[in-house]
């Protein structure tokens, strides 16, 4: 049998720690994303959801 030797790039220590960086920074990056659009999509709901009443109203006979 032939032996086969491939001819690999030698990584260095910088590529293996940009590349993990990376995999891990992309992912974080749209999860922040989708979190602070979902908080934005409950605070307009909350705002949305609060009753506008003032407090110089007052019923009728009491003064």
């Amino acid at each position: 049998m032939s032996e086969q030797h491939s001819d690999f790039p030698k990584t260095t220590a910088k590529e293996v720690v940009l590349a993990a960086v990376g995999g891990l920074l992309a992912p974080l990056i749209v999860i922040a994303l989708i979190v602070n659009y979902v908080i934005g999509i409950q605070a307009s709901q909350i705002d949305n959801d609060v009753p506008t009443t003032t407090s110089s109203i007052q019923e009728p006979g009491n003064k």
